[in-house]
């Protein structure tokens, strides 16, 4: 029996092959959310929540430039107070999170501590290529750290606002000049 904050199951409810297809069916659709019905014990050992939030703060931590702190920290905060609601939350056991956001953080800092060193990955490249197999398919054409340049979205929407403006203004123009023109050369015509 198991007991969480809102949840019961007992093992003695999916005895046979056919209910427990048919559970795995009712939590699969459900997506394994409470708000959508499912009710499980919760102890999945792994936290799918606090991987998200971590790798989001992870990649924003490390691809918007140094110099926005305010951000860095805010998503930090962030990240922290997602932990903490997921907790609150009864969603998952702490040992659930704490895995998820430890091995999510190892990867990540693991993986660009290899991207960005070149050395440690052909030192050892054939130790690479059995450890991280994938690592060494994408990144084996790679000849060093790729250039963090950053440029904000507002840009190269401005770029584009600008464009489309100009072509508007003109085309304006051009429609109001001809206008104008067949007015001068009939005369006679009556406008309204």
């Amino acid at each position: 029996m198991c007991l969480l904050f809102f949840t019961l199951f007992t093992e003695e409810m999916y005895t046979s092959l056919s209910r427990k297809i048919q559970r795995a069916y009712i939590i699969w659709r459900g997506a394994g959310m409470s708000i959508q019905g499912v009710r499980t014990c919760g102890d999945y050992m792994f936290s799918g929540h606090t991987v998200a939030l971590t790798m989001l703060n992870f990649f924003i931590t490390e691809y918007t430039p140094r110099h926005m702190y305010f951000v860095h920290t805010f998503t930090w905060m962030l990240n922290m107070f997602g932990i903490f609601f997921i907790l609150a939350a009864h969603e998952h056991y702490s040992i659930d999170v704490f895995i998820a956001f430890y091995i999510t953080s190892r990867l990540f800092l693991y993986y660009h501590t290899l991207a960005n060193n070149r050395s440690l990955m052909m030192r050892d490249s054939n130790r690479t290529r059995i450890w991280f197999p994938l690592f060494s398919f994408f990144e084996s054409s790679v000849d060093g750290i790729v250039p963090n340049e950053y440029e904000s979205p507002m840009v190269p929407l401005g770029k584009l606002f600008s464009i489309v403006y100009q072509r508007i203004f003109h085309f304006v123009r051009d429609t109001h000049v001809q206008l104008l023109g067949k007015r001068i050369k009939n005369p006679d015509t009556k406008s309204d």
